[in-house]
């Protein structure tokens, strides 16, 4: 009752003085308790990092908040004050009915590792989401919990085999040096999937008596244990392992390849040098950006010619990783081959003189895909209606045959899909009958997926060009099948260099954990960090991989209110980052066109922007009102699209007329 009628009091003290303002605690104090959640959420941003004490005794409060998005940042909040009074409450918040909330108050309890907070946390070592399992044994492993490693210990020997997995890769979380012996008799568990997560933790602890038990299970058939003994080995830089591991580079599996690879890098061993400059012709992309990476980390001179040669590799990523290493080993070499690569790609660049007027067409570019699309069921309608009401795009990708067997039943669902926003909605074909291509015979495998764009065609009106494989399972004779089909662009978690068509590969899944009932949905912290690493990087696009029906349905298979908000608080997240959002049709249509678009400056407050080489149509932007926009070979007024933006034909040249400095579009209309 004293805190209450303290902060009445200095509210009406700070209104009679007229000096409230959106920095003060007490100012926020009615946004807090605003019925509108939006604002609640801003009010407690705004107390994060402030210096009042009094901010504390408004966020706590704010932990009981009705909405899990405001108790989520909240404890954030909370965590990032440093206040020794935030410890109480936050460990209440361990206990909410949400996982966000627990996540964020764990992370904030790691910052302050309080001896308090062991037991509530060993407690969370159980809870039914991997996701606060994992931080949970995190923040242990901060407070160096014997307590907590006593009780995995045990757990490794109990009749569970997911927990005893979970246990083995909880001790590998903390770090857990007295578990080694524990750990290197899981090695010989019957069980897979404990194997692995115990090869993980021996890693994790660089435990050198592990290392021969880990080199025997790099000949292991389970491809997961041969993972994560390649990992604990590179983490061991254990080179009595350098043999085994080049032999992995011929392996099928890119994965594989690419874990060998970096785990050579770790070892750091000259035999492999030469193995790894031949694996720079590796089909796989990824691959090939690890073994630059690799190779930047040995820092041999040899290396430096095979690594001026790659930065003329069709891939971005590898380009800018083969600069980087570059550096690592000579900056002379590194500057002079860096400044070779960039006169070889300096045509096709923008006239800088535009610069600061056009928007930038560089812009970081989000695919949201939604798989396994075959009826107009509430996940599918309330995916549709958000990315209306919050103007993003969606790809969607259709089974066929699912859909035609729908219809058989009830004929609304091809009519739903045939009725969505074309510029809005992509609809990609998603197989066939959602079976694996890898490996099928080129003929099959071009019948089914002609007969899946006949499908798609008659079904809905619309022929597809993107092709998602079900499974993200593929291979060569899947993309040569799908460009003699007419398709311009696959999406699929695997990037082969090899292809017939471009691929747009899975940046991020949402569902995380396949084993649970509900699906793991992944947590808004784990989706924030995933996103900001792509905002930091070379990358242009980043495809986000969605099922809604999973994604939208709760246990008892109704709607998910929680995950609904969840993607939704997500997709609000990167809006405030100034993404664009594209499908993957799109996506592949600026990749053709990125390089012909020339702008240039005429004369003052006019510029020219050239098509003619474009194979298709883009919006241009403007960061400055246009008074009217020409086709130059007609002299033909061209209609805007907004104040600032207009439709540019393929083939065509416009003449851009800004409005003065400080007259906007609708000023120009009223006079």
């Amino acid at each position: 009752m004293q805190g209450a009628r303290f902060i009445i009091a200095s509210l009406s003290l700070v209104v009679i003085a007229g000096l409230v303002s959106a920095s003060d605690p007490v100012a926020l104090h009615q946004d807090l308790n605003n019925s509108s959640i939006n604002v609640r959420i801003d009010a407690v941003k705004s107390l994060r990092n402030c210096t009042d004490p009094l901010a504390v005794d408004l966020l706590i409060p704010a932990l009981h908040d009705e909405s899990w998005i405001v108790r989520m940042e909240a404890a954030f909040s909370l965590g990032s004050l440093n206040d020794s009074r935030v410890v109480a409450p936050l460990l209440g918040a361990l206990k909410d009915p949400d996982c966000d909330v627990r996540i964020e108050a764990i992370m904030a309890l790691k910052k302050y590792q309080d001896p308090r907070a062991e037991d509530p946390l060993i407690q969370l070592l159980n809870d039914s989401n991997v996701l606060v399992r994992n931080e949970a044994a995190k923040a242990l492993e901060k407070l160096k919990s014997c307590k907590a490693a006593d009780y995995l210990i045990a757990e490794l020997k109990c009749n569970d085999t997911s927990k005893r997995a979970g246990a083995a890769e909880t001790l590998g979380l903390m770090n857990c040096t007295k578990a080694a012996e524990p750990l290197l008799q899981a090695l010989r568990d019957n069980n897979t999937g404990v194997q692995a997560s115990a090869a993980f933790a021996l890693g994790r602890l660089k435990c050198q008596a592990a290392v021969m038990p880990l080199i025997e299970l790099l000949q292991d058939n389970d491809s997961q244990i041969k993972l994560q003994a390649t990992e604990a080995l590179g983490a061991m830089k254990a080179e009595e392992a350098v043999d085994l591991l080049i032999r992995l580079l011929q392996d099928q599996r890119w994965y594989v390849r690419a874990t060998a690879v970096q785990a050579l890098g770790n070892i750091n061993d000259s035999r492999a040098v030469e193995s790894l400059i031949s694996s720079l012709k590796d089909e796989d992309s990824f691959v090939r950006m690890k073994v630059v990476d690799s190779l930047g980390m040995n820092r041999n001179l040899s290396t430096i010619k095979p690594l001026q040669e790659i930065l003329k590799d069709p891939d971005g990523r590898v380009r800018a990783h083969a600069a980087t290493a570059l550096l690592r080993i000579n900056m002379t070499e590194a500057m002079r081959a860096i400044v070779s690569c960039l006169l070889y790609e300096a045509d096709g660049q923008a006239d800088s003189s535009s610069q600061g007027v056009f928007a930038p067409m560089y812009v970081k570019k989000v695919i949201i895909r939604a798989d396994d699309i075959s009826s107009n069921n509430q996940f599918v309608m309330f995916l549709s209606n958000l990315t209306c009401e919050k103007g993003f795009k969606t790809t969607y990708a259709v089974v066929p045959l699912w859909l035609d067997d729908c219809d058989k039943v009830n004929s609304e669902n091809s009519s739903y899909l045939k009725g969505l926003d074309k510029d809005r909605f992509e609809l990609a074909t998603h197989g066939y009958n959602h079976i694996s291509f890898e490996g099928l015979p080129y003929p099959k495998q071009l019948i089914m997926i002609k007969n899946a764009t006949d499908l798609m065609e008659r079904l809905i009106g619309r022929t597809p060009l993107t092709f998602v494989p079900p499974f993200h399972s593929y291979d060569l004779n899947t993309t040569k099948a799908c460009s003699v089909a007419g398709y311009h662009t696959m999406s699929s978690g695997q990037i082969s260099n090899q292809a017939y068509i471009e691929n747009f590969g899975t940046g991020i899944m949402w569902e995380v954990d396949w084993d649970t009932v509900p699906v793991t949905i992944s947590c808004f912290r784990d989706f924030a960090d995933s996103f900001d690493r792509f905002y930091s990087s070379p990358a242009e696009s980043l495809v986000i991989l969605i099922h809604p029906s999973v994604l939208f349905r709760n246990a008892s298979g109704g709607f998910s209110q929680k995950n609904a908000e969840l993607f939704g608080y997500s997709i609000d997240y990167m809006i405030s980052k100034g993404v664009d959002f594209a499908t993957v049709e799109e996506a592949h249509q600026w990749r053709i066109d990125e390089n012909a678009i020339r702008l240039s400056k005429a004369s003052s407050g006019v510029y020219v922007v050239d098509m003619t080489y474009c194979s298709f149509n883009h919006t241009i932007k403007l960061n400055t009102s246009l008074d009217h926009v020409s086709d130059l070979s007609t002299g033909d007024l061209v209609m805007l699209s907004s104040e600032r933006s207009f439709e540019g034909i393929k083939g065509k040249r416009y003449e851009v007329v800004l409005l003065p400095i400080g007259q906007s579009g609708k000023e120009s209309n009223e006079n």
